[in-house]
């Protein structure tokens, strides 16, 4: 069997990439410790705008605004027509859209790490400038594919039943299928949590995503621990996806 690694698809069903880094910030990060970062940024998109924050990783709901530190700045938006980045106080996420969504085709994970890296690096140097140090401790990598040629229904049953002869049932016409499989990380073994996801466009098109997530080892970067992420994704992608399909994308 192919490793992961060297598995590639001619034809990719991905329509949608988000990468994320949470990081932690010493001292706290503020707005203007990222000036330089965002007017670089300004120039490569073409709207801005400022949002409330998501809640951290570890964050509960009586946690998300502490009674020290100061108020948490504002999610900082930045947008094309294919492409977007977000900055807060301990996250950076850079998302890609692909096919009928945007204007190019899925250039591969590598492409859109050398654009995550730097873009990565920019930010922690920005905050240097200031004192401040930006040390990531956690990635994400998130991928949608839009699944031509089957059914919601028989997308849903497919994955559930590892591509058994089963036949689903049959739904009404507004009908919404959705599913969610939930991973735990295994320290023992590897430090990924996951999802596997199946849901529908409002046409019915079906979508299948992967959500992996991975806390960094003592002696990894994040762009090493965002590989082994991925690497846990393509795996899934594997195992949820039946011969038939792949071989519809170009499997090599």
């Amino acid at each position: 069997m192919t490793s992961n690694s060297r598995f590639r698809l001619e034809r990719p069903p991905v329509k949608r990439v988000a990468l994320t880094v949470n990081f932690v910030a010493e001292p706290r990060l503020q707005g203007w410790h990222l000036d330089t970062f965002f007017r670089s940024l300004s120039s490569r998109y073409l709207t801005r705008q400022e949002v409330a924050p998501r809640p951290g990783v570890d964050t509960g709901p009586f946690e998300f605004l502490p009674s020290t530190g100061g108020w948490p700045i504002p999610r900082t938006e930045f947008a094309s027509h294919e492409h977007s980045l977000s900055v807060q106080g301990d996250e950076l996420e850079v998302v890609w859209h692909f096919g009928d969504e945007g204007e190019k085709e899925y250039p591969g994970f590598e492409s859109l790490m050398k654009e995550l890296e730097q873009v990565l690096t920019d930010l922690v140097a920005s905050a240097r400038e200031q004192e401040v140090e930006v040390t990531a401790h956690e990635v994400e990598c998130f991928y949608i594919n839009e699944v031509e040629g089957i059914t919601a229904p028989a997308l849903a049953v497919g994955v559930l039943t590892d591509w058994a002869d089963v036949q689903p049932r049959a739904l009404p016409e507004e009908g919404y299928v959705g599913v969610r499989l939930h991973g735990c990380g295994h320290t023992e073994e590897h430090h990924c949590s996951s999802y596997v996801m199946v849901d529908s466009n409002d046409d019915g098109t079906p979508l299948l995503s992967f959500r992996v997530g991975r806390a960094l080892d003592e002696d990894e970067d994040a762009a090493e621990a965002m590989h082994r992420a991925h690497e846990e994704l393509i795996g899934l992608f594997r195992s949820h996806t039946p011969d038939s399909l792949r071989a519809q994308w170009g499997e090599s």
